[in-house]
């Protein structure tokens, strides 16, 4: 019996040292690799908004309105009265009936192509198990074995 109590404990140390590792990995991940994958991701992301800031010329033609026809004036005559009055004459004006050529302005717009939209830092989707699911699981199996362990000797 002593020999099974010695290889369960030598399997137990080295499952302990296993998530040691493990634990050790992740932290390592997330204090070395993630910070420097971040700053790169951020630095990307404010090239492509400094892109889409500088805005390119493009000509769009603008038609003025067509012209309205106003009114003729008619042309009626002037009759002289036997008082001293100041007469005033009638100025016709002729309406032009063409419009004038469309004229072309050039307008500034950013390109379509270079106008991303400026979101919030990405992060993973919540999948899986969380920490806490994990944790009691771990302890669930641990508790198991021992309790397979005791159940055993009995």
């Amino acid at each position: 019996m002593n020999q099974q109590n010695r290889l369960f404990m030598i399997i137990a140390i080295v499952l302990v040292v296993l998530l040691g590792l493990g634990l050790l990995g992740i932290g390592g991940w997330a204090l070395v690799i993630r910070p420097k994958q971040r700053a790169a991701q951020a630095e990307t992301t404010a090239t492509q908004v400094a892109m889409a800031d500088t805005a390119t010329p493009t000509a769009s033609p603008t038609l003025e309105p067509p012209a309205t026809s106003t009114p003729r004036v008619t042309n009626t005559p002037v009759v002289a009265s036997a008082t001293n009055t100041a007469t005033v004459a009638a100025v016709v004006a002729q309406p032009t009936d063409t419009p004038p050529p469309p004229t072309a302005t050039i307008t500034t717009q950013p390109s379509p192509e270079a106008s991303p939209t400026v979101t919030a830092e990405e992060t993973t989707p919540q999948t899986g198990f969380g920490p806490g699911v994990a944790l009691i699981a771990g302890l669930g199996l641990v508790v198991l074995l021992f309790g397979a362990r005791r159940l055993r000797r009995a």
